[in-house]
């Protein structure tokens, strides 16, 4: 039988209508609320749930969620289902990640008793090495031919070396803890390696988006220059064009007075 991984139902919030005559799950629209129950979608819903849960979390399929998200919809907000799959798939990235994180932090408070544990292996086997040379002494100093001592004497070291195998098997178990951290360790390496390979490209598209910020100020302050240049011209054009036309009126006021002097004078002449 399947060993179930994790609990869907649970962690992506899928749960049944409330209510007479709501026995199928409820609607998961996210569009607005709604609380449609289809029970006749119940057994295939089951089904998808149970595959789900007997896959590690982080292979959770995309295929599976996108058929799971159209059984959980009705025919009203079956548009929706896109956003319910992309919700969904931020809920499990982020609960693989505390996973991970847990099981780092666990695995790290195991080192010290994985270290107890080996310094504690060696005395013992330090242990049956002399208690053995000790025994064997024992036995050809007092030639001992009582079976029945040498009986205990056998019973003792099998004890002794069953029980370090005992420690030994126990020390096997902590060592394979120790390289699945070795492994988580890896694998959270490789993740904040790549974090910092997406970081410097991000800061090398902001010092280019600097840059050319930069250029465009530069390209505006030129603009800004030029047409100051272009207002100070104009402004020289008006003021020769009103003092061309302050001349021109000066000089026809000149030749009016002239021809009304010359007038004057036919006229004082004839008298």
């Amino acid at each position: 039988m399947s060993e179930d991984y994790w609990d869907p139902a649970a962690l992506l919030r899928i749960g049944r209508g409330r209510g007479p005559g709501r026995e199928g799950y409820s609607c998961l629209a996210l569009s607005s609320a709604c609380d449609t129950a289809h029970r006749e979608r119940r057994p295939k819903i089951l089904r998808l749930l149970n595959q789900l849960s007997r896959s590690r979390p982080e292979a959770t399929s995309s295929v599976i969620l996108d058929q799971l998200a159209g059984l959980c919809l009705c025919t009203e907000h079956e548009e929706d289902a896109p956003d319910v799959v992309a919700d969904w798939e931020s809920i499990i990235d982020l609960a693989n990640q505390h996973h991970r994180h847990l099981l780092r932090f666990d695995l790290a408070d195991k080192r010290a008793e994985i270290e107890a544990l080996r310094s504690k292996l060696d005395w013992v086997n330090r242990f049956l090495t002399w208690k053995n040379k000790d025994l064997a002494d024992q036995l050809a100093q007092q030639g001992w031919s009582s079976q029945v001592d040498e009986h205990k004497g056998i019973k003792e070291i099998s004890e002794l070396r069953r029980s370090n195998k005992t420690l030994q098997a126990k020390g096997q178990q902590f060592l394979s803890a120790q390289d699945r951290l070795d492994q988580e360790n890896a694998t959270l390496k490789e993740e904040l390696d790549q974090t910092r390979e997406e970081a410097n490209s991000l800061r090398e598209e902001l010092e280019a988006l600097k840059q050319e910020l930069e250029e465009e100020r530069a390209g505006g302050m030129a603009l800004q220059k030029r047409a100051a240049g272009l207002e100070e011209l104009v402004q020289n054009l008006r003021d020769e064009i009103s003092s061309c036309w302050l001349h021109s009126f000066l000089a026809w006021l000149r030749r009016l007075q002239a021809l009304s002097l010359g007038m004057f004078s036919v006229f004082t002449y004839k008298d």
